[in-house]
């Protein structure tokens, strides 16, 4: 199984997106790809796709920064997938950012797990699920504990067993991510919490203005398996404006 995780350089406005989706997509070997958050605008984004992508081998993961903008069913940060030669709505969407929006909040991390049968499938055999950018702060870390991360509600029977079954129907998670983000010694023992038990994660951003160009950025993208970071060359289209990893899994 061959994936592909492609970053973006903040200079990249949205429909030089476009023209690096239809170039990363057509040239392509690979099976599947992820796109940071906000790859796409909208609908039109993809209904200009439908016309330009000629390969259909890869199933390809990747967020509109909007859904029906114009309709009371408007959502941000929709998650699509295109597989098979055809775009999906998952309708699924971000539902936590930070630590702060999901500390305490019982309610909306039950949602968050209603959710992950929509953004869960499978392909070569792989069963993926897909967390949205700052979705990881379902994990929390403790300086008692040298910032080992577990999962935030573990005192609630019901709720640790959902978080269970999360990870056990789970080869590799997929996290797309809108730009860098910070607190790394944190985010760290995250990905390492999620990569455990022979699991592989994944994740892919854009760069931020501060980093405009700087490719070589360590936390544009991350690849660890069994809680081990993997080492992964970058290709880097400084031209266009992205970088690709490949990773290739048994």
């Amino acid at each position: 199984m061959k994936i592909e995780l492609i970053g973006f350089d903040f200079a990249v406005n949205s429909n030089h997106k476009l023209d690096i989706f239809k170039e990363v997509v057509n040239n392509s070997d690979s099976d599947l790809i992820l796109f940071p958050g906000h790859t796409l605008r909208d609908e039109e984004d993809i209904h200009y796709l439908y016309m330009h992508i000629e390969n259909t081998k890869p199933t390809i993961v990747f967020e509109l920064e909007e859904a029906d903008p114009t309709s009371c069913m408007h959502t941000r940060n929709e998650l699509y997938i295109f597989r098979n030669g055809d775009f999906e709505d998952l309708y699924t969407s971000q539902i936590f950012a930070t630590a702060d929006d999901i500390n305490g909040n019982e309610s909306l991390i039950r949602k968050f797990f209603d959710e992950l049968p929509r953004r869960s499938f499978t392909c070569c055999g792989k069963r993926i699920t897909v967390l949205q950018c700052g979705e990881t702060a379902l994990l929390s870390s403790q300086k008692k504990d040298n910032y080992k991360s577990g999962f935030r509600f573990a005192y609630n029977e019901e709720l640790n067993q959902r978080y269970l079954d999360m990870l056990n129907s789970t080869d590799i998670f997929l996290n797309p991510i809108h730009d860098l983000q910070g607190e790394q010694g944190i985010m760290n023992q995250r990905r390492i919490a999620l990569s455990g038990d022979n699991r592989y994660y994944m994740s892919t951003a854009a760069l931020n203005r501060e980093m405009c160009g700087k490719f070589e950025s360590k936390r544009l993208q991350y690849v660890l398996h069994n809680g081990r970071e993997l080492n992964v060359k970058p290709f880097v289209n400084s031209e266009m404006g992205y970088v690709v990893r490949t990773i290739c899994i048994d």
